[in-house]
């Protein structure tokens, strides 16, 4: 038979139990409670570490957006520079009639006797219309050709140039006639000046210049 102190001792054990249980649930809810508050917390760091990774990498991509554009429009100058340059070649070529050139515009026949300063005076008459090239009796003009007179006639570039004067200028066909046919232009003062002479102004839809 128990007697009433053991059942005091039961009770005080159990007193006991019951408490330790109480204050390892405690312990443990507080434990759990601390974990929470530091992933929380780690999971912010993370977040915080993520963003700033993404700022950084919008940046990069930017600068890289940027370089990226800097060469490419490096490359267009570089382009555009190299079209210009080739343009400009192509053009002196032309003009220093080392080029073959075919296009449209005028021939110009004068059966008259011509006196050098009269044959310069067309010729610069000519360029100053912006024609592309000239060529007199099949020979191309240059920046360094060059006219004589002589007493056998008219010379190119020592070469005699034989009547009639057959002159092909390339450029804008309907331009030049026009420019050189106007009223107190240069064909109307060799006309006055060399009287018995007649000089025709035809257009040409294509006429061929070889090179000098």
């Amino acid at each position: 038979m128990f007697q009433k102190k053991d059942f005091i001792i039961i009770a005080l054990v159990c007193f006991i139990l019951g408490f330790l249980l109480v204050r390892q649930l405690y312990l443990s809810t507080e434990t759990q409670r601390i974990k929470k508050g530091e992933e929380e917390q780690l999971l912010a760091l993370e977040i915080s570490r993520l963003i700033k990774a993404n700022t950084d990498l919008r940046l990069e991509i930017q600068e890289l957006a940027t370089t990226a554009e800097k060469y490419r429009r490096s490359l267009e100058d570089k382009k555009s520079a190299t079209e210009e340059v080739s343009k400009n070649l192509e053009k002196y070529k032309i003009i220093a009639g080392v080029t073959r050139i075919e296009g449209p515009g005028v021939e110009i026949k004068i059966e008259s006797d011509m006196a050098k300063e009269q044959m310069v005076d067309l010729v610069n008459a000519l360029r100053n219309i912006g024609i592309e090239g000239i060529s007199i009796n099949g020979r191309r003009l240059t920046i360094s050709s060059y006219f004589a007179a002589g007493q056998s006639g008219l010379f190119l570039n020592g070469q005699k140039l034989e009547k009639p004067y057959t002159i092909w200028v390339i450029g804008n066909a309907p331009l030049i006639k026009e420019a050189l046919e106007r009223k107190g232009g240069i064909i109307e003062q060799l006309q006055v000046e060399t009287k018995e002479g007649q000089i025709k102004i035809e257009e040409r839809d294509k006429l061929i210049l070889e090179a000098a």
